[in-house]
């Protein structure tokens, strides 16, 4: 059996208060692109997760082998299964490679083990293994609060060509957290993406003016070859542009095709990991 995950960007990502469990609250605009790994499913006496990425760990230090050990529990099945996971999605790079293929085995372990439990429990699982392992699991494009797992679909953003860039460094998370040079108390940000959204897609916002991540000052600040794909867009006219997550991909959003394969033309010269996407609309 065979499945696919996508990856997923961040249209905005705001980071509020922190938590008593150490984490914090975010509120964030998922969406997804067609970017995709590959993942199958073979009958196995144990779990096996391998990988044809020697960057990613296979075995119990992949989130993909959390998530099948959560579902076997869960359901209390006694086969094993062997995953492989095909990855085209980079690592490290803000487009939740990881949890996107943990998403798709939980989903493909339900069809595989003919399994079919409550969605409550399946959300249980979700939470387990990551925050945005639930959102992967649903896809389309949704408001995430809390830690990114507490869900609201959102209609669906579309009608542009997305192209990423990846600049070949990886931005750890906690890294991004600890170097936010901002108070993390309060429990309200003024900016509601909500409203937003809402009047982007009435026409009364830019692209741009939708656009916001909190993560960018910090990356920025370290990583000047990231902050220089930003501006890059911007002088390739991009209708918007923004680092997606917590880095280091940098997206160009584009309604004109040609721009956009332009745009790929002249990171790809410089060197640079391009794809060119298109967004899933669920």
């Amino acid at each position: 059996m065979i499945l696919h995950s996508f990856a997923k960007i961040n249209l905005a990502l705001l980071v509020k208060n922190r938590r008593p469990d150490g984490f914090h609250n975010i509120e964030t605009i998922f969406t997804s692109v067609d970017l995709r790994d590959t993942i199958s499913f073979s009958k196995c006496s144990g779990i096996i997760v391998e990988t044809d990425n020697p960057e990613i760990p296979s075995g119990p230090g992949n989130l993909a082998y959390k998530a099948a050990a959560l579902v076997q529990k869960a359901c209390g099945v006694k086969e094993g299964v062997r995953i492989f996971i095909r990855k085209k999605i980079p690592v490290g790079a803000g487009l939740a490679g990881g949890s996107g293929n943990a998403a798709a085995v939980v989903k493909g372990l339900l069809m595989f083990w003919r399994k079919r439990p409550a969605k409550s429990r399946i959300d249980r699982i979700l939470r387990q293994v990551g925050s945005d392992v639930p959102y992967c699991y649903y896809g389309g494009t949704m408001l995430g609060r809390g830690r990114g797992e507490k869900l609201a679909s959102l209609p669906a953003f579309s009608g542009y060509t997305v192209v990423l860039v990846c600049p070949g460094v990886q931005v750890s998370t906690a890294w991004a957290y600890k170097n936010l040079k901002r108070n993390l108390t309060y429990k309200e940000d003024k900016v509601k993406l909500y409203h937003n959204y809402r009047e982007f897609l009435a026409g009364r916002r830019p692209l741009q003016g939708l656009l916001r991540n909190d993560f960018e000052k910090p990356v920025f600040r370290k990583f000047t070859r990231i902050r220089r794909i930003r501006l890059d867009f911007e002088r390739l006219k991009a209708e918007g542009s923004l680092m997606s997550g917590s880095g280091s991909t940098v997206m160009g959003f584009f309604k004109d095709r040609a721009l956009a394969a332009a745009a790929a033309g002249r990171f790809r010269k410089a060197g640079l990991l391009v794809h060119v996407a298109g967004l899933l609309v669920n």
